[in-house]
Parts: structure tokens; sequence; C-alpha cells
């Protein structure tokens, strides 16, 4: 299980001193912002979004990819189709925010979306928690037709809600 800890050393992930200002601005609000009840697949689905958005969907999918397998490893908490299913949820819908012919569309969506709309609760059941080994023999890799089927299988859940196509 991740213990939350950064892996790298406090002072590389410190804010720059002219910007405490800006960040203590951004405290978060009382409750916690979850997506099917959890902290992990709004932050997933967040970041994916920005990803999409600012460096494009191949880089959005390959960092998504490497954090499951980077978690796969030892001490991690094992790849999560689950975790996948919320970054594949951000990307497309930020895709689409970015598109001009859609924008208005999606700005008009997002602000009357439920958590339901955003996230397919029957994701929750696809696998996660797999190691590296499990995962070497269910996947083989990122490149295989089973990883590929599983990721179609996600991403039919996600049409099935009306999450935007790519």
């Amino acid at each position: 299980m991740h213990t939350g800890r950064w892996p790298y050393p406090a002072s590389s992930h410190r804010v720059s001193c002219d910007s405490t200002p800006l960040v203590s601005a951004c405290i978060p609000p009382d409750q916690a912002v979850t997506l099917a009840g959890r902290g992990d697949l709004a932050k997933h689905w967040a970041l994916s979004a920005a990803l999409q958005a600012s460096l494009g969907g191949q880089v959005a999918q390959s960092l998504g990819a490497f954090k499951e397998l980077s978690d796969s490893l030892e001490g991690g908490t094992g790849f999560s189709f689950v975790d996948l299913a919320a970054d594949r949820s951000g990307e497309r819908f930020a895709r689409a925010a970015t598109d001009p012919q859609l924008a208005r569309f999606v700005q008009t969506r997002l602000a009357a979306v439920t958590a339901d709309q955003l996230f397919a609760r029957e994701a929750l059941t696809r696998p996660e928690g797999l190691d590296a080994t499990l995962f070497e023999r269910t996947y083989s890799t990122i490149d295989s037709p089973e990883y590929a089927a599983a990721l179609a299988a996600v991403d039919q859940l996600l049409d099935n809600i009306g999450v935007p196509k790519p």
C-alpha cells in the first residue's frame, strides 16, 4: 500500500518563496474532493486532464501508464485499471474542452456534471493492485493485445456514460 510519501527529497517539491502567498490562497476545502468516493481518482482525473490540455494525449497516456507500472513495483499500490479509467476520463474531457468546436458544449456540461458522468462506477470492478509479476503474467507489456483489450473495455465503460470520445 502506498504510504503517501513523496519519493523525492523534500527540497525538490518546495515552492518558491515568491509563490508562497499564491499557494496559501489555495488552501484545500474542508471536504476532500473525491470521484467515486476516492480521492486518488479525483487526482488522477484532474492531473490527466491538465496533462492532456497542456502537453497532449500521448504524454498524458504515457505518464498514466508509467505511473501504474511504477506502482506495480515493490512498495507500490499495484497497477490499477481503475486509476487508468479516471486518467482516460480526464484526458477525454480535456481533449473535448480544448477543441474550439466543442469547448462551449463541454463548459456547459461540466457546470452541471455529476460524478457518475465523469467516471463509470463499473470501472471500480476493473483489475487493480496488480504487482509487476501478475501484470506481466496477465498482460505481458503495455503493447500487448491483452493490455489493449483491457483499455478498450475501460473506454467502453466511459462511452456508456457519455464521456466525450477521443
